[in-house]
């Protein structure tokens, strides 16, 4: 992560005028075709998570946090020397004056030229366009509405079924910190396969690398770091402190096995008192009612004891599990709740596409919540 601030050119030690944080992330991306038709390949890439974009009150309203996005465009493409960015971005203008200073040699080299950015942004989605590549309408961040879905649902205290004696395939088991490096190989494999599998578009498919350090368990580690934490997570050894569960059962040709993941967080910083389900992957439909049994159980015995679930990037219309999961809420009696996140603290995001600025050339293929920064 780097700290980033917008000063007056005249003076580098004076008041800052708004600032950013940006946060290095390894992609998968499978690029698409000059024919129009996607390569089969699918390549490695960074980009960066850019958040806490925060103008002080004194100098809002006046333009300076949508022109720190825009120089941080120049910067990330070349630390190195700012005014030259590549052939294919839009020159840095003439009418801004000279451009950023260059990032010192021994930063330079842990900024390496990305293929896309990413924005997370507690304001009116119009920010985004307005943070253009130079002066050039549409190389602003893309919003679309699909990206940015939410689902709430409520959590009951634990049912009295002894779920010891369910089949194989409803069992969870919890994960613990010294299992996710098992956990980031297996959603790495999963997010490849998903790719591979979205077959020809129009767009380049990409989406984060979960082998990238810290990703899986960004929400909870920082906010575990907020300042009195709950008392009820002071009383949780580290090693046994629940990052997800998982279920493993036989393929219908019982010569392999599919593991389902959940992942999720129990304390947040920004997200509010809820139980924030991180990442869903490879849940069937017959396993979401010993799924929510599950969330319930771990929610009661840690002590959170949240009301609410919530979850971000699922389509309920290509989700096959979604449609159970909402009359698995209906029978048991509980609130559930969809909508888009969109406008004034609802974290909504946005990607801008270097390599083919101006096109909205990216598609997004997993929006859920560990992307989150």
């Amino acid at each position: 992560m780097l700290n980033r601030v917008l000063v007056r050119k005249d003076d580098f030690d004076g008041e800052p005028l708004s600032f950013a944080e940006t946060h290095r992330h390894s992609a998968l991306y499978k690029p698409k075709s000059t024919s129009g038709a996607t390569d089969e390949r699918i390549e490695q890439g960074i980009f960066y998570n850019i958040t806490a974009v925060v103008t002080p009150l004194a100098h809002r309203r006046r333009g300076y946090a949508t022109h720190l996005m825009k120089l941080l465009h120049y910067t990330l493409l070349n630390p190195s020397s700012p005014g030259d960015p590549p052939s294919h971005i839009p020159p840095f203008p003439i009418e801004w004056g000279s451009p950023p200073p260059a990032i010192p040699d021994h930063l330079a080299q842990q900024i390496p030229s990305p293929i896309a950015a990413t924005l997370w942004a507690d304001i009116d989605p119009s920010f985004y366009e307005r943070c253009t590549i130079g002066n050039v309408d549409g190389t602003g961040y893309n919003y679309h509405a699909d990206w940015n879905r939410v689902c709430t649902f409520d959590l009951l205290p634990p049912a009295s079924v002894n779920s010891q004696n369910e089949p194989e395939e409803y069992q969870w088991n919890t994960i613990h910190l010294k299992k996710m490096d098992e956990v980031k190989a297996t959603l790495h494999d999963s997010i490849y396969k998903s790719i591979q599998r979205a077959g020809d578009s129009p767009k380049t498919i990409f989406t984060q690398d979960p082998t990238t350090a810290g990703a899986l368990t960004y929400i909870g580690t920082r906010a575990s770091f907020v300042d009195p934490r709950p008392e009820w997570a002071t009383k949780i050894r580290a090693e046994q402190y629940p990052l997800g569960i998982k279920s493993i059962k036989k393929t219908k040709d019982g010569n392999d096995e599919e593991e389902s993941i959940v992942l999720f967080a129990l304390e947040s910083f920004y997200l509010g008192e809820k139980f924030l389900i991180t990442k869903i992957d490879d849940v069937q439909s017959d396993q979401i009612g010993s799924m929510v049994a599950e969330l319930d159980k771990i929610n009661h015995e840690t002590g959170a004891k949240y009301s609410q679930a919530e979850f971000w990037g699922i389509d309920p219309d290509s989700t096959k599990w979604f449609e159970s999961l909402q009359r698995e809420c209906e029978r048991s009696g509980r609130s559930f709740r969809t909508g888009i996140r969109s406008g004034e603290g609802k974290h909504v995001l946005a990607v801008c596409d270097y390599t083919q600025p101006g096109k909205d050339g990216f598609q997004m293929q997993d929006t859920q919540m560990w992307n989150w920064v």
